[in-house]
């Protein structure tokens, strides 16, 4: 699992025994249910956001292709290192 983590923690996760692992794994697992949770909650702040005349915008599906083949460059260019690129693609679990 180990999504909540980065990757540079992979050599002491991969040193941990099973047992160890599987606490670690449920911790994180825990930690991305209370936090899936909490943003959850947080559709009031945007109601209530969306009262004072803030817009919101949701990107459908479309959109966020669009965000990512526009964004794409910046992966090309240096400022994201090859290894950050990894680590964020296994973070999201690609």
């Amino acid at each position: 699992m180990l999504n909540a983590f980065t990757v540079d923690l992979e050599d002491w996760y991969q040193g941990l025994s099973d047992e160890d692992r599987a606490k670690v794994d449920a911790a994180a697992e825990t930690a991305n249910k209370a936090n899936r949770d909490w943003l959850a909650s947080q559709e009031s702040v945007y109601g209530k956001l969306k009262e004072a005349g803030v817009q919101i915008s949701e990107l459908g599906d479309d959109a966020r292709a669009a965000f990512r083949g526009a964004s794409q460059p910046v992966y090309q260019s240096g400022l994201v290192t090859p290894d950050q690129l990894a680590a964020w693609k296994t973070a999201k679990g690609e």
